[in-house]
């Protein structure tokens, strides 16, 4: 029987996950074991160092670090990325270029930052996050990057298709000032043919 046929067999379902905090689901069939254990394998930690309001809070700070990413490399002001990193703070793309340290990351992005004849736009989305204790997490997020130089910036770019699709893979750390990036690599899995 077809999936949509079967919408009368989808049914909710409840987990505690300690600390008073109840969750509700669901699952394609009441007897699955495999789906509860799917849910409260996500929620685990919750119950213990993490409380569940603190983690939705620090998974929210992760995603504004990798929304302000983008928006200040496409608006001119990629040399501000290196405030979003710990002092000792890595950006890779691997076999590319590394960049290690707050001194390096000023450098390299403020050399993004000066090509002001190249347009582009860093669609992040699909963002997995998880929270592995009270300073530490770590996530993947899907980028696609459209990228045109020259031209007026006045007027539309021409759109092509993306130069690349990948992902960002990211390791975050509390700090002082707050969430950071620890760690930011870049993994490529299609790029454009020129």
């Amino acid at each position: 029987m077809p999936a949509q046929g079967r919408l009368d067999r989808v049914c909710p379902g409840v987990v505690s996950c300690g600390n008073g905090l109840r969750i509700l689901y669901v699952c394609p069939n009441r007897k699955s074991a495999k789906s509860r254990r799917d849910v409260l394998s996500r929620y685990a930690s919750w119950s213990s160092a993490v409380s569940p309001t603190e983690c939705l809070l620090i998974e929210r700070e992760c995603e504004r670090l990798v929304t302000a990413y983008c928006h200040y490399v496409d608006h001119g002001q990629a040399r501000r990325i290196a405030d979003l990193f710990t002092s000792d703070g890595v950006w890779t793309a691997p076999g590319v270029v590394t960049m290690t340290g707050t001194e390096e990351l000023q450098k390299g992005l403020g050399e993004r930052e000066a090509r002001t004849d190249r347009r582009s736009r860093h669609v992040c989305n699909n963002l997995l996050l998880d929270v592995l204790d009270e300073d530490t997490a770590e996530g993947v997020v899907y980028l696609v990057l459209y990228r045109h130089d020259g031209g007026d910036d006045e007027k539309p770019a021409p759109v092509e298709s993306p130069l690349m699709i990948g992902e960002y893979r990211d390791r975050f750390a509390r700090t002082s000032e707050g969430w950071r990036f620890s760690r930011r690599e870049v993994a490529v899995s299609f790029v454009r043919e020129r």
